[in-house]
């Protein structure tokens, strides 16, 4: 493409100057006389001259290609199939984890349920700690709530299609105290994770966790990695207690707490539940500096494995 516009300038800008040398009124090669020789047209200006004609041509010739190419691309781009993200409302009510009272004008951002990094989407709490947001359907997602006077809290493995969705948000008092109630001081630039240890009983066998349907699991034990230390839930008080009397969660309030876990930059902690020395389950989370993450552990175990003989 370049060659066939460039060569026809070119010859055409040379043109002058070669018949500059020769007499109008004589076709022969007698009277012939060099340009060089005239004075005219000098041969540093000749040469600038087809140097500017064919920068001009090549720039030319490379816009015609560049547009040529941008159409190409976008053609190329409506080609391709965008996949279609179908949305559905999300609902959930915002409560204080310790007094269980719902909270009005905090900030909740989803996360994404894999690497725990922000997705964009956010809503304030409204009346009555209603969360209302458009998610996507069919995915689990993770949420981290903030306000003043409290610690971001996170929650992961939530259902993107929930109706009656409960978020948390722990306050300043609750995560400095309750740990020390059970003898744990808080490194806060490690993690803390705070939650439960249940069987699902799926009696209404739509996969859902429906009012009911969650079961203490008693006389159980948890560990994460990395590792933390570990504490169990007081169901008198409804606080942390000291290892040396609470062992284990209690039938009655299976609540756990993992502080001063070992994290690294991801944040990213798994954390299993034992019964009797053995796994029954685990969940993959995160948890940040100066901040604390709300997770259960839902057992896979066909039925409840509280053992029978479970006293606390």
């Amino acid at each position: 493409m370049v060659k066939n516009r460039l060569f026809p300038v070119l010859v055409l800008v040379a043109f002058p100057f070669v018949m500059a040398g020769c007499d109008s009124s004589d076709s022969g090669t007698d009277n012939f006389v060099p340009v060089t020789d005239t004075g005219d047209v000098p041969a540093d200006v000749a040469k600038d001259v087809v140097a500017e004609v064919a920068a001009d041509v090549v720039a030319e010739v490379a816009a015609d290609v560049v547009a040529e190419v941008a159409v190409d691309v976008v053609v190329a781009d409506v080609a391709v199939d965008v996949p279609v993200v179908v949305k559905g409302t999300f609902k959930a009510i915002l409560e204080d984890f310790q007094s269980k009272s719902a909270v009005e004008g905090a900030k909740v951002e989803v996360l994404d349920n894999l690497t725990g990094i922000a997705t964009g989407e956010s809503v304030m709490s409204g009346a009555d700690g209603a969360v209302s947001i458009e998610l996507e359907k069919g995915i689990k997602v993770g949420f981290k709530v903030s306000m003043a006077d409290s610690r971001d809290t996170y929650q992961f493995g939530i259902d993107s299609e929930a109706q009656d969705e409960t978020l948390w948000l722990v306050s300043e008092t609750t995560y400095v105290l309750a740990p020390a109630a059970a003898g744990l001081t808080v490194d806060s630039s490690k993690g803390i994770v705070a939650g439960g240890v249940y069987f699902f009983n799926d009696l209404n066998g739509n996969d859902k966790i429906d009012d009911g349907e969650e079961e203490k699991v008693g006389c159980a034990t948890i560990a994460t990695d990395p590792a933390g230390e570990y504490r169990y839930f007081n169901p008198s008080s409804g606080l942390p207690g000291p290892i040396a009397d609470f062992p284990t969660t209690s039938k009655n309030l299976s609540y756990v707490l993992a502080g001063n876990v070992a994290i690294d930059s991801t944040g990213k902690i798994r954390m299993s539940a034992l019964v009797n020395d053995v796994e029954v389950g685990s969940v993959d989370i995160f948890s940040f500096p100066e901040s604390i993450c709300i997770s259960n552990i839902y057992v896979n175990t066909a039925t409840n494995p509280t053992p029978v003989d479970c006293a606390n």
